[in-house]
């Protein structure tokens, strides 16, 4: 089983407050991944790393949550890094 080394950010649409954050934040962790960060004004979460059957994981939680999301194409969001 490989481990992505890298902290993968994702784009989530559709957090607004606070709250959203919190929710996407408990859909990563009841998935069993490990969050860095979720940010959203920026609609980005950073977890730790994973397998990729693991993100498969954490994003169909996301989804079933009610937002849409997707592997980041730019891994390297400044707003998030160094945060958690």
């Amino acid at each position: 089983m490989s481990i992505q080394k890298e902290k993968i950010t994702l784009d989530v649409d559709g957090m607004t407050c606070a709250h959203c954050a919190m929710k996407v934040e408990q859909a990563i962790n009841d998935s069993g991944g490990l969050v860095k960060e979720v940010n959203f004004s920026t609609g980005r979460s950073l977890i730790g790393p994973t397998t990729p059957s693991q993100l498969d994981k954490i994003i169909d939680g996301i989804t079933r949550a009610g937002y849409q999301v997707k592997k980041a194409d730019d891994t390297t969001d400044p707003n998030l890094q160094g945060q958690g």
